[in-house]
């Protein structure tokens, strides 16, 4: 005896347009621990870079 499989369900243009917008939202908009993240680390680097910068023109390097 053979098992019936259901035929797949192809969806209309739109749902497919909305289902693949809808997940691409949600891949390209970072949540919000990322986003802190993010600006956590560009202020350290930034930081750093203005330490650095402060340095060599205390100790009399080019700026």
């Amino acid at each position: 005896m053979t098992t019936l499989h259901p035929s797949p369900y192809l969806p209309s243009l739109r749902e497919f347009r909305a289902g693949l917008r809808a997940h691409l939202t949600r891949l390209l908009t970072p949540d919000a621990a990322q986003a802190h993240a993010r600006t956590e680390l560009h202020r350290t680097l930034d930081a750093e870079a203005h330490h650095a910068r402060m340095q060599r023109a205390l100790l009399g390097g080019r700026p």
